[in-house]
């Protein structure tokens, strides 16, 4: 959460110095919910986060002024109001697979953090990447994606080669679903070693207390398919791994 404390200072300093420093990225978004068309724009970045490489949204400063001449631009604190607290409880249920049928998302969305910034509260929202093979989600029945700052519309192309790119994760060897175990077969110690080992390339994955609370990273790293572990989930963390793959590995020598 250091990354974040950092940012909210550098927008406190931004906001007490009338300067402007700008901070919105790929994987970070500012928004006021003051109005039903900012909802809507907040449903649309949140899908493109979902599709692309998840992110953070920051609620309740806003981003003012012409968006093409810095000198114009500053932030403005709007606050959290707690009145929305149910409405964003129910974020993670807005979105849709394309035959528009409903998805509840919820492994994606961490426990959001209520924050002090000046004279009141900010929300701050974290969203996971999906994993590979759950990839595109839609919202009204459009597609987004994340491009620098903004959210863009998925093409009909993009999307057809990514249903076949999905076919292919799905029967790749790696992803093969073993049915006869249950999640318990994999070690958290093994996982969390696994992170660390990632987080070497700057990756900032946190450690993970369990698998209940590691469930969407497994799922997100295809470790674990419709509840059961993966052929690849059982490689890099399972805890007696050749007591349960026998000939499917190639590697045993």
């Amino acid at each position: 959460m250091f990354e974040i404390d950092k940012i909210l200072k550098t927008i406190a300093e931004c906001i007490q110095t009338n300067s402007y420093q700008e901070i919105e990225t790929e994987r970070l978004e500012l928004k006021d919910l003051s109005t039903n068309e900012n909802w809507d724009e907040l449903y649309k970045t949140i899908c493109a986060f979902l599709n692309t490489s998840g992110g953070i949204v920051i609620i309740g400063i806003k981003d003012k002024g012409n968006i093409k001449d810095k000198s114009q631009r500053h932030y403005q604190f709007k606050g959290f109001n707690y009145d929305l607290e149910p409405k964003v409880k129910e974020i993670s249920k807005k979105f849709t697979d394309k035959n528009v049928n409903p998805l509840d998302l919820s492994i994606y969305f961490p426990t959001p953090e209520l924050k002090d910034f000046a004279i009141g509260k900010i929300l701050v929202l974290y969203v996971e990447e999906l994993p590979q093979e759950d990839k595109f989600v839609f919202y009204q029945g459009k597609a987004y994606k994340r491009n620098i700052t903004g959210d863009h519309t998925l093409t009909e192309d993009e999307i057809i080669a990514r249903e076949q790119l999905k076919l292919d994760f799905i029967h790749a060897q790696e992803l093969e679903i073993i049915p006869q175990i249950d999640l318990e077969v994999l070690d958290i110690d093994k996982l969390n070693q696994y992170i660390l080992r990632i987080n070497r390339n700057n990756q900032i994955e946190p450690l993970k207390a369990d698998l209940s609370t590691a469930r969407s990273f497994l799922e997100r790293k295809s470790f674990v398919r419709e509840n059961k572990p993966t052929l690849l989930g059982i490689l890099v963390c399972g805890k007696f791994p050749f007591d349960y793959l026998g000939g499917r590995c190639g590697c045993s020598k």
